[in-house]
């Protein structure tokens, strides 16, 4: 039902439901999460910083490569910032270089 309601046309369900899959760690939601995270055509753009945070919860290395993408992507703003934190919580190897 989270994961169905993170492609709601409502921000507040989307957002809702980026935010309980982060806080259940669902490790099912880490792709549904990744393809938010990727895709800027959202009307709400906060839901990408959320997504990010999720993914810092949930801890899966899955993560690790799309969020060292954004963090390194210069249009991404405040989502990077959350991209870097996603990543100290991750505490993967492969997110030391970009991290310094």
């Amino acid at each position: 039902m989270l994961i169905k309601a993170l492609k709601s046309d409502h921000p507040f369900v989307r957002s809702g439901a980026v935010y309980a899959l982060g806080e259940l760690k669902a490790e099912e939601a880490v792709e549904p999460l990744i393809k938010i995270l990727k895709n800027g055509d959202f009307k709400d753009k906060k839901i990408r910083h959320r997504a990010a945070s999720a993914l810092g919860k949930i801890k899966s290395e899955k993560a690790v490569e799309p969020l060292c993408r954004i963090l390194n992507d210069k249009k991404s703003g405040v989502a990077a910032l959350m991209a870097a934190d996603a990543l100290l919580g991750i505490k993967s190897e492969k997110a030391v270089k970009p991290l310094i």
